[in-house]
């Protein structure tokens, strides 16, 4: 289907327009993907995959929407050597869609194997296509090391590892990468591997931490948002971590955890002590509270309330966020 291109709000609006008339056959992800004008159907069957396309080309047609012919394609991921209808052909129509090895969608590339070997090579290629048009700057003498570096991991660098967190590696992988990086930062520094510099002192030169590093990082904090949201949206009774996103249902859980624990007062009664004789008592269980409030709260949203040293201003706090 074709999209109105150069128009910022184009592709919002054309995904609830989508959104509206697909509601009713759309699947479940992975089942069905849609990201603007493109659609991902998937099925264990090539006859699954083809009453699928029937649906959605009926459905489309008849709200005066063309499916194209010509960029419509298919790949078949092969987890065994079983093969399965061997005699069936994907169509769209009365049209054959061709079978690919591979296709790229949303800037990775997707091999049948699942291998991921041209998806890191179409990002070596598209991360040199970066560096040349930002070589004006990273290849001017009259530009700091320092301040390339800063230019490089801006511009540079999110090109060549995007969707990196997401990647199997093998060693392999690394070291292409790593290769790559290290001719471009070289040509920054207007070196070569003739005069043997050692890969340590490139990087300190302009400042910029190893690749290799960089990818681990990546997928480690992938996997921490991974368990963070899962915590954060786990249907058991137990405490949660508060998220920016989660105060509907952290609150009640947070308000049953600190009554257990006798430690509600401070908040219940609003910061004021009811008895002024006992401050001091007072002031450990305000401290108490406010220790049991901030172990359920998510780094991302500590540092708002990270300055607050009374429970009733914490928690207000909280809700006003």
């Amino acid at each position: 289907m074709g999209l109105h291109q150069g128009l910022a709000l184009s592709p919002f609006l054309f995904a609830l327009v989508m959104d509206c008339l697909t509601r009713r056959i759309q699947g479940e992800v992975p089942w069905c993907m849609l990201f603007a004008d493109d659609i991902v159907l998937i099925d264990e069957t090539r006859s699954g995959v083809n009453a699928k396309l029937e649906v959605w080309r009926q459905t489309l047609e008849s709200k005066g929407f063309k499916l194209s012919r010509t960029k419509t394609e298919y790949m078949e991921c092969k987890f065994s050597d079983v093969t399965q209808e061997s005699g069936v052909e994907v169509r769209l129509g009365t049209q054959v869609i061709p079978k690919k090895r591979s296709f790229k969608y949303l800037g990775s590339i997707i091999q049948e194997n699942g291998d991921i070997d041209d998806d890191v090579s179409h990002r070596i290629g598209a991360g040199w296509m970066k560096w040349r048009l930002a070589s004006g700057v990273l290849c001017d003498k009259k530009v700091p090391l320092k301040l390339k570096g800063r230019f490089y991991k801006v511009v540079v660098r999110p090109t060549l590892l995007y969707g990196a967190e997401c990647w199997a590696v093998k060693s392999s992988h690394v070291q292409k990468i790593k290769v790559a990086e290290m001719r471009m930062l070289r040509w920054k520094c207007g070196h070569t591997r003739r005069d043997r510099i050692r890969n340590e002192d490139i990087w300190d030169k302009v400042g910029v931490a190893s690749v290799e590093e960089k990818m681990r990082k990546a997928r480690l904090r992938c996997i921490k948002v991974k368990m963070t949201i899962d915590e954060s949206t786990s249907s058991s009774g137990a405490m949660i971590m508060l998220t920016a996103t989660n105060y509907t249902l952290w609150k009640p859980r947070m308000e049953d955890f600190l009554s257990c624990k006798d430690l509600f007062d401070p908040i219940k009664l609003k910061g004021i002590n009811p008895d002024p004789p006992k401050s001091i008592e007072w002031k450990k269980i305000n401290r108490k509270t406010i220790g049991q409030i901030r172990q359920w709260i998510d780094h991302s949203v500590f540092h708002h309330v990270a300055q607050e040293i009374d429970a009733y201003a914490l928690w207000k706090k909280l809700e006003d966020m």
